[in-house]
């Protein structure tokens, strides 16, 4: 096998490059002021587009035939491919790229054990270890959540008062006042639903109700001082 170790250099740079690529999709999808399901509509058909010229360029024909006949098991991994694609996207819009980095990290070993449980492939001590360390990286990235680290979106809120009084004698005199809160009526969103048990975690479904951030509101008085 006197190709193998060339075959080997080229894998490793092939992984290498892949990395690089890889690792600047958070950068750019962090910048681009869409939802998800815009980015994966075009990042999908480009990916798909890409794909496809690069079979027909290297193999012709033969390469759009094969790429139909994948069988069961090629559908199979290009499922698993499309839902972990679905998952990365919008995974960097609500959390840390280093959170989505760190898992991402520990797919290889976690692919490793699940080759381990089906295929019987022993994996090696060093990759058991990289296993171990790499998801204790998960358990403190993930698991470091501090009271206070999670900031709602505020409140924005306007108020005035007006006031004027008269004198009716030396003595007697009336005063008229006039006070509104959230005079704007700007909506003020309450805090996200924390409870992880609830089907609307982390989602805002209501808006502030107390004083100085609920709808306008205002009241008029009088007093006769004497």
């Amino acid at each position: 096998m006197a190709g193998a170790p060339s075959q080997h250099r080229k894998g490793i740079v092939l992984v290498v490059a892949a990395a690089i690529a890889w690792s600047t999709a958070p950068f750019f999808t962090r910048l681009l002021p869409f939802d998800s399901w815009t980015i994966l509509f075009w990042r999908g058909l480009f990916g798909g587009a890409l794909i496809a010229a690069i079979l027909v360029l290297l193999q012709g024909r033969s390469g759009l035939r094969d790429f139909a006949k994948m069988g069961k098991s090629g559908w199979l991994v290009a499922s698993l491919s499309t839902l972990g694609m679905v998952c990365f996207i919008p995974a960097l819009q609500l959390t840390s790229v280093s959170n989505v980095a760190i898992i991402i990290a520990t797919g290889p070993f976690v692919t490793a054990g699940l080759a381990w449980i089906w295929l019987r492939e022993v994996p090696r001590s060093r990759t058991i270890l990289a296993s171990i360390v790499a998801l204790c990286g998960v358990a403190i990235i993930v698991g470091n959540a501090q009271i206070g680290s999670i900031v709602g979106p505020g409140t924005v809120n306007l108020s005035s008062g007006l006031s004027k009084t008269f004198a009716i004698t030396t003595r007697v005199r009336l005063r008229a006042e006039g006070t509104f809160t959230n005079v704007l009526n700007h909506t003020n969103l309450a805090d996200p639903t924390l409870d992880l048990t609830s089907p609307q975690f982390g989602q805002i479904t209501s808006s502030r109700s107390t004083d100085f951030a609920a709808s306008r509101s205002g009241q008029v008085s009088m007093r006769l001082e004497f």
